[in-house]
């Protein structure tokens, strides 16, 4: 789990790391990806987002509001898993996050580090075709549109409906309501007791 942040951040939303002198490579970089801080919503009054420090190693500047993809790192990778972004979001089964929206038009740099979205309230883009997908009402569920390649901001990093219908939707519902993973193990005994719970976000 990376580490949160409710003090000062190292930067501001609408910032970046080249922005207020950062390196593009170097052990400072390493040091603050993966970090997340708690920021006061700009954007709706009394709530509150979660928001961590990733690279973008997509070798296109990313926009602003547009979701974005994880890196699958190696193992070995010395700036850890889930730090880094290769790309839009393209595939609706893919993890996306949505870059910061309080950043300038031209969004962020490749190679520089920016804040991504991971829980809370945040602007995104939806879909640009105009069918059943692009239908969302006030709750419903999100995913990454579908887009032909992960480098194109014309269709790639957009959010479209989630259509829970057909033979998988009762296990869709399942998997969309699931609070996390039981680490304490139960049997038929243990009716109505403490059971201790690694609480994970889905999104």
């Amino acid at each position: 789990m990376s580490a949160e942040r409710t003090g000062a951040p190292i930067f501001e939303l609408g910032e970046t790391w080249y922005g207020i002198g950062g390196s593009p490579v170097n052990a400072d970089m390493h040091q603050i990806l993966g970090k997340e801080w708690i920021f006061e919503d700009p954007n709706f009054r009394n709530k509150f987002r979660r928001m961590r420090v990733v690279r973008n190693v997509s070798g296109i500047a990313l926009l602003p509001k547009m979701s974005v993809k994880p890196k699958v790192s190696a193992a070995n990778d010395p700036c850890g898993f889930e730090t880094e972004v290769d790309g839009y979001g393209r595939v609706t089964a893919e993890r996306i996050w949505l870059v910061d929206d309080q950043l300038p038009s031209g969004g962020v740099a490749n190679n520089d580090a920016f804040w991504v979205c991971v829980e809370g309230e945040h602007i995104g883009k939806s879909s640009k075709t105009g069918d059943a997908t692009n239908v969302i009402a006030v709750g419903d569920w999100l995913v990454a549109s579908t887009a032909a390649a992960s480098t194109h901001s014309t269709t790639a990093g957009r959010l479209e409906l989630i259509t829970l219908t057909g033979a998988t939707a009762v296990l869709a519902g399942q998997i969309l309501g699931a609070i996390g993973r039981a680490m304490t193990a139960m049997t038929t005994n243990n009716t109505d007791t403490d059971i201790r719970v690694s609480v994970g976000r889905k999104w």
